[in-house]
């Protein structure tokens, strides 16, 4: 599976390594899903809707006429994530690491800003963002906890597991800190041991799975926050099960996009006795399956 770093890597450029570095450090799901190179802002693929049909035949006779199945045509837009830089050039002439310092703080906010565009960018209602994992589950991917909310237990998710197809690279449960601790409570009053220490563990899993634990969005609220509303509960969340693609069937599963310069960070030389440096990031989401992924809606909000 081709990483981020990886790509970076591939460029040889000092700059773009170290913000590769930083992004799969401060990065949750971004990180880990595998990339995918394209050599276009825009990415025009086949989406896969059916399989079709497999015939038999005897020896000797010919091979029946199947139903091939069915491709719609998909596009994926490239977005770009921009953070000026701006050091003063007393400060950087007396700390040649200044610049770069003030860079390691504008890909960390850039890390952010990767998750909680993958989860919730919603073209729809912002043009400059991607469509993200929670607006592409509709029909038997989405899975409603309760008319008005409901506390989340094991078969929820369960049932999230069940409607995501496995595309070669295992499956992701993607939670958010508050909903994984009320998944933990639940789980340890009704099933055994060995489900507990799975999901108690430094890296925690649930039927084999392994479980993401998003952060915060950039100014602090979870980026998987109680903020839907479901029925007569206006403070419910979501959950996520995705299945990462692989890299020996190109079109499979959730993949992460980045073109050959996804990675820049661009001097605009001093103004106003500044260094003046754009430090961007461009990427995409492509599901090339809708059963490479699956949402739980409407998980209440716990009070004390």
């Amino acid at each position: 599976m081709l990483s981020i770093l990886q790509f970076a890597e591939q460029s040889g450029n000092s700059a773009q390594i170290g913000i590769a570095k930083i992004i799969e450090k401060y990065t949750k799901l971004a990180s880990r899903l595998p990339l995918k190179v394209i050599d276009r802002l825009t990415y025009e693929f086949g989406k896969e809707t059916s399989l079709g049909e497999v015939g038999k035949r005897a020896v000797n006779q010919p091979a029946p006429d199947n139903n091939p199945g069915t491709v719609t045509p998909q596009s994926e837009p490239i977005i770009m994530l921009s953070r000026k830089i701006k050091t003063d050039h007393r400060l950087a002439s007396l700390n040649p690491n200044a610049r770069g310092e003030e860079a390691a703080r504008g890909t960390r906010a850039i890390a952010r800003v990767m998750d909680d565009e993958l989860v919730n960018g919603n073209r729809s209602t912002d043009a400059t963002s991607i469509n993200g994992l929670l607006t592409r589950c509709t029909g038997s991917q989405l899975i409603t906890v309760g008319d008005n909310g409901a506390v989340l237990h094991a078969d929820h998710l369960q049932a999230a597991l069940d409607a995501v197809q496995d595309q070669g690279n295992g499956k992701l449960i993607v939670l958010s800190r508050p909903i994984y601790r009320q998944l933990v409570a639940n789980i340890m009053t009704t099933a055994g041991g060995t489900t507990v220490a799975e999901m108690t563990s430094e890296l925690p899993m649930f039927e084999g799975s392994p479980i993401i634990i998003l952060g915060d969005k950039l100014h602090g609220t979870p980026i998987l926050g109680f903020t839907e509303t479901q029925g007569t509960d206006d403070e419910t969340a979501s959950a996520l099960v995705i299945a990462p693609g692989n890299e020996d069937v190109e079109l499979s599963g959730v993949k992460l996009l980045m073109a050959s310069n996804s990675i820049e960070t661009i001097s605009e030389g001093i103004r106003d006795s500044q260094h003046i440096d754009v430090l961007e990031v461009a990427f995409g989401l492509a599901v090339y399956d809708d059963t490479a992924v699956a949402r739980i809606r409407g998980i209440a909000k716990l009070t004390a």
